[in-house]
């Protein structure tokens, strides 16, 4: 069976603490796949508004996803204290990807690693848009 392998990168740009509620927990008495889209949209929404952005606000052009992978590394339950991480990375002419890490904070650790490609998008246009110059300037490690 192949597993997804995800590499999360050196360096954090924004993370938050979310405690885990009932409404994440699944019948396996355990924080549900469901409920981990959810904790990193939480996460993701949480980095743009702490860089003035939004979702359909980032320097004149929007977001939209392309794909998303996870990777469990062990369960999450109810009361449990995370911290989830994020970094951004892969920056391209159209788009970057957001690498999250999730720990428990109680004994450090590691839950969850995912990944999301993000596009540029134009709503009013539906067409992917090119990557915001001022958004690479600030983002990208690199240069």
């Amino acid at each position: 069976m192949d597993r997804v392998k995800i590499q999360y990168p050196g360096h954090t740009h924004y993370s938050c603490l979310v405690p885990i509620l009932i409404q994440h927990i699944n019948y396996g008495n355990h924080v549900g796949n469901d409920s981990i889209v959810s904790l990193i949209h939480h996460a993701r929404v949480a980095w743009l508004h702490a860089n003035n952005y939004s979702e359909l606000a980032v320097e004149n052009t929007a977001l939209i996803m392309a794909d998303l992978q996870v990777q469990y590394k062990s369960q999450l339950y109810l009361h449990n204290e995370i911290t989830i991480a994020v970094s951004i990375a892969n920056i391209g002419l159209n788009g970057f990807s957001i690498y999250y890490k999730i720990t428990i904070n109680s004994n450090q650790q590691l839950a969850v690693l995912a990944k999301t490609n993000m596009l540029f998008f134009d709503y009013q246009k539906q067409k992917i848009a090119a990557t915001p110059l001022a958004f690479k300037k600030k983002f990208d490690i690199a240069h």
